[in-house]
């Protein structure tokens, strides 16, 4: 939607009224004068010219001048543009927000209205990223009629990982990770009542969720089972499930397991399809042979190269029962964004799916992501 107004015009001035070469027949009869004409026909002459001059405008130019050249001619000043109205659909944390955008203010002025009007705004804006339902990351300085959006296009509203502390990740002996936040225990149904939240607001944005190829298996209290596909990809692949546990949510936060989607059984990491990178900096320009280099994070770490991998990500159990994180407590954020259901789909959306365009085959099939497509 590319809405623009029109600037100005360029009419061009009126023509001389007067004709260049006024002749007037002789009435039969009349005797002429000296210069050819009769005398009633030079007054006739006269008040016309007369008359000619009274209707010229006030800035005619003098004749023989020309019209003006419309390049040289300024556009009426009408103001500002006239304020034009689109409702796009801002996709919070799975949570759908209506928000009526002006298509000639930036991009980051929505997505702010959309933090806001969700309950989102404990983080500030430049730790989210703004995509589009083909995972396009969008400039939130450029203006919404600069995308050509059509009305109720879904966009996401997704929170960066990293931001605000380090995930360097200490690989340490698998026992060693044995640890709990603390040994109260929340009330099942309290934990009931916000895993059905959490549910809800996943299926408020179901049909946009199955666009991204992330879909729901089951959600059986505490449990939500999840398939992650690459719609990009034909033949399109199912590349692993997730299963999410709520137990004691959230006074812990969600624990992540990789499973396989068909049967539930625990991934082993060379199992995984996807490698789950973040990009650390901006994305560098290409070298001399069209190569980018980059430097680069893994999201999913392991004990042993036949174990399990864990997500090791803030909102995760994982990452905060991981001794290395003991300076990141869970409590500093319990109750905002980080570590709900949606933050946690985000998350294995944007690192584990959105970089993928393409097969790879060798020997062995590979997923190779795409370096201009993996976020920071």
């Amino acid at each position: 939607m590319k809405d623009s107004l029109p600037n100005g015009h360029n009419g061009h001035p009126a023509p001389d009224p007067t004709p260049n070469n006024l002749q007037s027949a002789v009435p039969v009869g009349a005797s002429p004068t000296s210069n050819g004409t009769s005398a009633n026909n030079q007054e006739t002459v006269d008040n016309a010219s007369s008359k000619s001059k009274d209707k010229e405008p006030k800035n005619h130019e003098p004749s023989g001048s020309g019209p003006k050249d419309p390049k040289e001619e300024k556009p009426d000043d009408k103001g500002p543009k006239q304020e034009q109205r689109l409702t796009l659909l801002v996709i919070v944390n799975t949570a759908e927000t209506r928000v009526e955008a002006n298509v000639h203010q930036p991009l980051h002025v929505i997505a702010q209205h959309a933090l806001n009007e969700s309950g989102n705004a404990e983080y500030p804006l430049s730790e989210w990223t703004l995509t589009d339902d083909k995972g396009t990351v969008l400039d939130l300085s450029r203006k919404v009629e600069d995308y050509a959006f059509a009305p109720l296009t879904k966009l996401f509203l997704s929170k960066e990982v990293g931001a605000g502390g380090s995930t360097d990740v200490q690989v340490l002996p698998e026992p060693q990770l044995v640890k709990h936040i603390g040994t109260a225990q929340v009330d099942p149904q309290v934990t009931r009542a916000k895993f059905n939240d959490e549910v809800a607001k996943f299926r408020s944005s179901d049909v946009a969720q199955r666009a991204r190829g992330i879909l729901l298996l089951k959600a059986e209290f505490p449990y939500v089972l999840l398939g992650f596909a690459a719609p990009r990809l034909r033949p399109t692949p199912l590349l692993f499930g997730v299963r999410i546990d709520f137990s004691e949510y959230d006074l812990q936060p969600p624990s992540v397991q990789f499973v396989d989607p068909f049967t539930e059984r625990a991934l082993r990491v060379e199992e995984m399809p996807t490698q789950f990178l973040k990009r650390n900096g901006d994305l560098p320009k290409p070298d001399a042979n069209g190569a980018i280099q980059l430097s680069v994070q893994p999201l999913l770490q392991h004990h042993a190269p036949d174990g399990p991998p864990f997500l090791c990500v803030r909102g995760t159990r994982e990452y905060h029962e991981h001794p290395a994180h003991t300076g990141d407590s869970w409590h500093l954020y319990r109750g905002t964004t980080v570590g709900t259901l949606g933050h946690i789909i985000d998350v294995l959306y944007t690192y584990g799916i959105n970089p993928l365009t393409g097969y790879q085959f060798n020997v062995n099939m590979a997923l190779p992501p795409d370096p201009q497509r993996i976020a920071s």
